[in-house]
Formats: structure tokens, C-alpha cells, sequence
């Protein structure tokens, strides 16, 4: 029995050292159909499956300036061999050009079953080429189901998709901007439905008023609680407060607004506007269904000796409740000298997120283009951080990936592109742009010696404070003082409003654990309140104050 223990043992270990030597791999292709050409090929998104990566991205070729845009579709073994590709040009009704909805709009309706979302450019039934959105339906084969353009409203009105959903009714959900050409300046945000068949069922543009032109909606959710959905964008913003911010809105199952709500910018925000486009912000639902995560970015200005301010883009991500109202919220850069974009994020099963960006070196030549992959625990305080680059050139190279899941395992898989304008022989031998494929392990690594790692510096902007008392007071508490006693507590811990003269059913406290689930909220029904402890589990706990829905801040208890 020893014996066979012992054989047993051997056999684990080898195929940990295995699994750990080769946790990934870092791959290229060229999926143009156009080889004599100047061609150009990218990976948009990816869809870990069990067997396989089904991947969708664009082509394009330029032949004596008639460009000629294709859908590519391929799909990907796990050690990075690809099974099938194919290019996909629809031709009715009279597409010219075809291209995929950006980020979002790759789902998996059923096994061996999966939609693809996308921009056709109908230059016979539609005036001056518009796009005209569709959904194509497809196999694990990538074997033609079904084609579905959209009907369009009126020859005036441009559609463009971005996101695809499937509902809790199998329904397939579409959303993306809207833009009335009549007007030239007027974005909105629409919603449609088409029924698991396919079917087109409606559409509703759901934004489109005078005080909210320019919204523009990027990614759609089943929301959290209840039947509906959760779109997230940006909007322009009627004040002087908000110009332009990130936007989230709820809609019922018919598409009508339940609600909207916008994102508070972080402290230090030196414009009126976001730096936000269908790559600028992304969401995904808690794993526990308390909330969502997101990630977008946030211009800061940075101070270099003897200079004038300059700006600089760093990641704002952070966790929003089932209602939009944040938790807490983080900025993190990697140094002043670094742009950032945000692309992606993903939650593992344990709770921890991954976060994909890249980071552009403002100074240094050699730092552009990098990828940055971060991960945080679900409070947002990071474990580790990452720079992919495929290549390593004297000059800057164009190296971007627009994709990030995490596979059945728990891997991580990533798709974008790498691009030059010429050939550079002994570094990049490919003209203008190949798609890029990579799997690394849970941790980021795509092999053994994939170990730099780069430091990350995170501030708390708006969610969690660092002491218990760091809240602000808002117009009509002045003079007040603010006391939590017992902390740490036992089974109750009160909250107490010392020489607050207003009503103190304004101030509503809420209160979270640390994974950002909402356990109580109410509005203080006197200046001394309690809060009974005695249900949880020991541990670190926050409550997040608001007074005449204005936030003030969160502080920190402890349960014994």
C-alpha cells in the first residue's frame, strides 16, 4: 500500500511540474484572406469554451484603396493550435463592408451554439452605406445557423452594436449607440430583442432626450436582482458638474429606463469630459450577485519639474451595488510616466478580479505598448501585477490585446493584435497587423520564467477610507462630529451624530461585508444609532453614509 502510495504521489507531482512548465502559450496569426495585399487581421474577443477558444475578430485588405472588411471567425485547440478559421463576408441584404460589434457581442446560447453580434454596411437599401446591425448564429464548427439583419427605423437613423446578452428567457439581447444623422450631433442609447430562434422581436432607443445627447451604451447585463437589464456607456450630462461621465442604466424586460445613474468622478479629475469609448469602460456581475465591478479611466494631471501640468490616464475600477451606488472605487497607476486604457475585466471563481489594460510610455520608448494584467482581491487592494509584450524592439510596436475571459479551469485568455506600419526584419517580419492570442495561467504567466512583475499604486478616490472617522461633511452638518463606538464590537456597534443640527433621517448608513454585499440599510431614525453585529461572521465590515443622497464616505468596523 505504501508502495502504491508512493507511485500515486510521483504521478501528482509530475503533472504539476508539467501543468506549471507550460501553464500557456503566446501565439499569432495571419487571418487574412488577402496574402498578395497589404492585410491587416485582429482577435476582438474570445470565448473559452471546454474543448476549445472560439475567437472573432476583423480583416481588412486594401486593395488600391477599395478596402474590404471581413468578419473573421476561427476557434483554437488549448495548447494554441487553430482547428478552423473562416472569413465571413455577408453579402444580403448588400452588405459592403462587415465588421464585428466591438468588445461584447460573442456569446454562447447553448451547447454547440453561439451568437455573434456585428456592423454590416448596407450600401443598396440604406443611403450612404449606414450601418445596419445583424446577429449570425453558428456552431462549434463555425457552420452558418442563421443571419438575421435588423430592420432599420427610418434613413436618417445610424445603429451600431456593441454588446449581446442572453436573457433569462433565452431571449438574445442586443444594445449599442444610435445616432440621428438628421441632427449630426445626437447619440442615444438603444436595446432590442430577438427570440432564441433568432427572430427579431423589437427595439427601443431608450436615451434619446434633449438633456442626455451624446449617450452612448457599451456593454448589456442581466441585471442582478429581478428580471431586466443593466447598460452601461457614457452620457452627456445636462450640469456643469458632469459633462460627460460614465453612465449606468436599468431597464425592465420591454426596455423601459427604471433608472439611470451616473458614475461620481475620483478627486483630481481635471476634465470635463471621460476618456471613454467602446474600449474606455467595462462591467461584469459579482459572482455572489451583490453588485458588479467595473473598470474604466480617469485623466490626472501630472506635475514634471519646470514644466506645465501635463495629463495622464490611469485606471479607475471599483464595485458598484445592485442600484449603482458605489462601494468603493480605486485608482491605479503604474508610474507618471505611463498612459493607461482599459480593456477588460474578469472575477475567478475565489473571488479575486483580473484587470487588462495597456500602458503606453509617455517618455520611454522602450515601455510603450505594454499589457498590463493586474489582480486584486475583491476589496480592490492588489496581489500582483504584469507587463505582456510579445516583442521586444528598438522602436515602438503596436501591442494590444481587447479580450479577457477566464477559461473553465481557471486560465486566463486573452485576444488583441500586434501591428507596425513596415516590416522590421529580426524583430517583426509582418506588415501592419496579426492576431494575438495567449493563454496563461491563473497568476498571468504564459510559461515557467514569465515572472516580471512591475509595482502598482492604487488610491482610494472614493470607497474605502482608511480610518474610521475619515468621512466629509457636506453643506448643512458643519459643526457636526461623527463617533462609532464600540470598535471593535462585540454583537452591536452604534453610530452617533454629535452637535448635528439637521434631520438625521437624511443620513442613511449602509452596511457592506468585504466582498461588497449589501447586508442593512436604513436612514437614522436618531442622532445615536445601532447596528447589530450579532449574525455575522468576525471579520471587517464597512458602513457607507450618505446625506441627502450625497455621499459623505465609509467607515470601518470590526466584528470579534
Amino acid at each position: 500500500m505504501n508502495k502504491l502510495f508512493l507511485i500515486w504521489l510521483c504521478l501528482l507531482q509530475c503533472v504539476a511540474s508539467v501543468t506549471f512548465a507550460q501553464p500557456g502559450f503566446d501565439k499569432v496569426y495571419s487571418f487574412s484572406p488577402y496574402p498578395s495585399f497589404t492585410v491587416f487581421s485582429d482577435i476582438r474577443m474570445v470565448l473559452p469554451d471546454t474543448q476549445k477558444i472560439i475567437m472573432v475578430g476583423e480583416t481588412i485588405s486594401d486593395t488600391v484603396g477599395n478596402a474590404n472588411e471581413s468578419i473573421l471567425l476561427g476557434a483554437s485547440d488549448y495548447t494554441g493550435n487553430l482547428i478552423w478559421k473562416k472569413n465571413l463576408s455577408f453579402s444580403a441584404p448588400q452588405y459592403r463592408r462587415n465588421a464585428p460589434g466591438f468588445l461584447h457581442s460573442l456569446i454562447k446560447a447553448a451547447p454547440n451554439l453561439y451568437v455573434l453580434g456585428g456592423n454590416g454596411y448596407d450600401c443598396e437599401t440604406l443611403p450612404e452605406c449606414h450601418p445596419r446591425p445583424f446577429i449570425y448564429i453558428f456552431n462549434g464548427n463555425g457552420d452558418s445557423l442563421r443571419f438575421q439583419a435588423m430592420p432599420y427605423q427610418a434613413n436618417q437613423n445610424v445603429f451600431f452594436l456593441n454588446s449581446l446578452v442572453l436573457d433569462r428567457q433565452k431571449n438574445i439581447v442586443s444594445a449599442g449607440s444610435f445616432w440621428n444623422n438628421t441632427f449630426g450631433d445626437t447619440m442615444a442609447v438603444w436595446l432590442s430583442k430577438f427570440d432564441s430562434a433568432g427572430n427579431f422581436k423589437w427595439r427601443k432607443v431608450i436615451a434619446d432626450t434633449p438633456s442626455f445627447r451624446g449617450s452612448q451604451c457599451f456593454r448589456v447585463l442581466n441585471a442582478n436582482e429581478n428580471n431586466g437589464y443593466l447598460l452601461t456607456g457614457i452620457a452627456m450630462h445636462p450640469d456643469s458638474t458632469y459633462k460627460t461621465s460614465y453612465c449606468f442604466w436599468r431597464t425592465d424586460t420591454a426596455g423601459n429606463v427604471l433608472w439611470r445613474r451616473h458614475l461620481p468622478k475620483p478627486p483630481g479629475w481635471v476634465s470635463d469630459d471621460v476618456y471613454a469609448n467602446e474600449a474606455g469602460t467595462d462591467i461584469i456581475p459579482a459572482n455572489n450577485g451583490s453588485g458588479y465591478y467595473f473598470m474604466t479611466t480617469a485623466p490626472s494631471r501630472v506635475q514634471f519639474p519646470g514644466e506645465p501640468p501635463s495629463y495622464r490616464v490611469v485606471y479607475f475600477c471599483g464595485n458598484i451595488d445592485n442600484e449603482a451606488n458605489v462601494v468603493w472605487a480605486k485608482t491605479y497607476e503604474r508610474d507618471t510616466l505611463h498612459m493607461e486604457s482599459s480593456w477588460g475585466i474578469a472575477q475567478k471563481t475565489n473571488g479575486d478580479l483580473v484587470f487588462m489594460g495597456n500602458s503606453s510610455g509617455i517618455w520611454s520608448q522602450e515601455e510603450q505598448y505594454g499589457i498590463s494584467l493586474f489582480s486584486t482581491d475583491s476589496m480592490g487592494n492588489v496581489k500582483w501585477m504584469r507587463q505582456l509584450r510579445r516583442y521586444t524592439c528598438t522602436f515602438p510596436i503596436g501591442q494590444k490585446m481587447r479580450s479577457l475571459k477566464i477559461a473553465p479551469n481557471g486560465a486566463l485568455v486573452m485576444g488583441g493584435t500586434i501591428f507596425q506600419s513596415s516590416p522590421s526584419p529580426g524583430c517583426y517580419d509582418t506588415a501592419d497587423a496579426i492576431g494575438w492570442l495567449v493563454l496563461t495561467d491563473s497568476l498571468g504567466r504564459r510559461n515557467a520564467t514569465d515572472t516580471a512583475t512591475y509595482p502598482l499604486y492604487a488610491d482610494s478616490v472614493i470607497f474605502p477610507v482608511d480610518t474610521t472617522t475619515s468621512v466629509r461633511l457636506l453643506p448643512g452638518m458643519q459643526g457636526a462630529q461623527l463617533r462609532l463606538f464600540p470598535n471593535p464590537a462585540t454583537d452591536k456597534t452604534y453610530l452617533e451624530l454629535v452637535q448635528f443640527a439637521g434631520n438625521t433621517n437624511d443620513v442613511q448608513c449602509s452596511l457592506y461585508d468585504q466582498t461588497g454585499r449589501l447586508l442593512q440599510q436604513r436612514n437614522m431614525t436618531n442622532h445615536k444609532e445601532a447596528l447589530d453585529l450579532s449574525g455575522y461572521s468576525p471579520g471587517l465590515y464597512f458602513i457607507r453614509l450618505r446625506y441627502q443622497q450625497q455621499e459623505m464616505g465609509t467607515v470601518k468596523v470590526m466584528k470579534r
